[in-house]
């Protein structure tokens, strides 16, 4: 399951939890269980069970 995650920027990121790619479409959960399609960014940290992610933002330049 794909959740929200404070990144140190202040911004809301992804913390995915299989190998992802920049421009992938993934489904992220709140707590409250509800779900939202979010197109990822850029990879910001990888650790061993999971990858932490930014949002893709319409204006920003596409990271794929």
């Amino acid at each position: 399951m794909n959740t929200w995650y404070k990144l140190k920027s202040g911004d809301w990121g992804i913390k995915v939890r299989h190998q992802a790619k920049a421009g992938e479409v993934v489904e992220v959960t709140s707590k409250s269980g509800e779900t939202k399609e979010i197109i990822l960014g850029n990879r910001v940290a990888k650790f061993e069970d999971a990858e932490l992610w930014s949002v893709h933002k319409d204006d920003e330049e596409p990271a794929f």
